[in-house]
């Protein structure tokens, strides 16, 4: 068994056990990223293989509950992962002899629709059930919160557990929108990471981008103007997609937001303090500063608001 094979079975393996152990899954789909890209796509394919077989058999072991668990898994990290992995590690050589590699906003833009035909699978699933996305999670989460509130001493309900818990019932117009685009932010922090550690190392098989080169692709700014328009016009449970498709499809123009942001900083005479002090601005106002920062990345995007700070307008890396 050669080297690379069995690296990427152990990131695999390490995938499923930091899902297993649950404080540790939002980075499960770090092992995999760090085999993927720095070994290729079929080292990729193995590592996500190899995790969810993990994960299908110890569900067998506590309670035949192994198919629903890697269903799971491979939902919400391998096929993810996979089709970063798969997009980010596209490449062809141009005419003039340079390889192209492809565009860190395609990568963007294709996760985002992943995931935007995942929401809208589940609500045809439901709806072919007679049951109503909005009206069903309403009702579902009422019924948690009751449960759990009988249960909980004061310090318990007093705690940021419980307030946010109780803070739930608020979202749930936004609620399967806020869900999906923390997975899809959290995939594409973890992909980030994976590629910062190496290039750190010598170990990446694309070169080093950069952030501040994300430009999407025109069909992204039509998935959010059909998502907004049955968002506004779309009657019931319809309407209710619509606002939640807008939520996620608006996570890919943050990231825009986001490149704005590095490309300005970049002109700072201390770049990495102004980009400190955005990011806790960020973290401190987080829903109001994602939708601003949103905002700047759609205006970007129909404008063309980088070309005035003097950033291109393709973002294809070239080696």
């Amino acid at each position: 068994m050669s080297r690379s094979t069995l690296i990427a079975l152990g990131a695999g393996i390490a995938s499923a056990l930091f899902w297993l152990t649950g404080l540790l899954g939002p980075i499960a789909s770090l092992p995999l990223f760090m085999a993927g890209l720095g070994l290729g796509t079929q080292a990729a394919t193995l590592a996500c293989a190899s995790g969810f077989f993990l994960i299908w058999l110890v569900g067998m072991l506590i309670g035949g509950a192994g198919a629903l668990l890697a269903g799971i898994y491979g939902l919400v990290y391998a096929v993810p992962a996979l089709v970063v992995m798969r997009q980010t590690l596209l490449r062809r050589k141009s005419s003039t002899g340079p390889t192209i590699w492809y565009a860190a906003g395609g990568i963007v833009s294709t996760l985002t629709a992943f995931f935007m035909g995942l929401l809208v699978l589940g609500a045809c699933i439901m709806w072919t059930q007679g049951l109503g996305v909005g009206e069903t999670l309403s009702t579902q989460l009422a019924g948690v919160i009751e449960a759990v509130k009988t249960e909980w001493t004061e310090a318990e309900s007093q705690s940021l557990f419980g307030r946010t818990l109780l803070l739930l019932p608020e979202l749930v117009p936004f609620l399967p929108g806020l869900f999906i685009t923390s997975w899809l932010l959290m995939t594409l922090v973890n992909a980030g990471f994976a590629q910062a550690l190496l290039t750190r190392f010598g170990r990446n098989l694309r070169p080093k981008g950069s952030l501040r080169e994300v430009n999407l692709p025109m069909w992204m700014s039509w998935l959010l103007v059909i998502s907004a328009a049955v968002a506004l016009a779309g009657p019931g449970d319809l309407g209710y997609i619509g606002r939640n498709l807008a939520l996620v499809a608006a996570a890919s123009f943050f990231i825009v937001g986001l490149s704005l942001a590095h490309l300005w900083a970049q002109r700072l005479p201390s770049p990495g303090m102004a980009l400190t002090v955005f990011y806790l601005v960020l973290l401190l106002l987080l829903g109001p500063a994602f939708l601003l920062v949103a905002g700047i990345g759609i205006i970007d995007q129909w404008f063309g608001l980088r070309h005035k700070l003097g950033a291109p307008g393709n973002d294809q890396e070239t080696e």
